[in-house]
């Protein structure tokens, strides 16, 4: 499988795993660019309904992004994030 075949269902999967969010807040801890691509390491404060819960709850996600520059516009090429774990989680 290629293209949206190959990452559609994942990608559902994931967004379907978090609900009525949005991200209140980040913060850049790093960036590196070169070769026309830009890695971004990233912080992020979210708020969502997380999958066996009924209310919508603050959580923080480590996120790196890379984006490369296609045509002028930059575009992501791979996102990953973690939870950040706490002694409540």
């Amino acid at each position: 499988m290629v293209g949206w075949d190959a990452v559609g269902p994942a990608l559902e999967f994931a967004s379907a795993r978090l609900q009525d969010g949005d991200v209140s807040s980040f913060e850049v801890l790093a960036q590196y660019e070169g070769g026309g691509m830009v890695v971004v390491h990233t912080l992020e404060d979210w708020r969502a309904r997380i999958p066996g819960r009924s209310e919508v709850e603050p959580f923080q996600l480590r996120a790196t992004s890379v984006l490369r520059r296609e045509n002028g516009v930059w575009r992501i090429v791979l996102r990953h994030a973690d939870p950040i774990a706490t002694a409540d989680a």
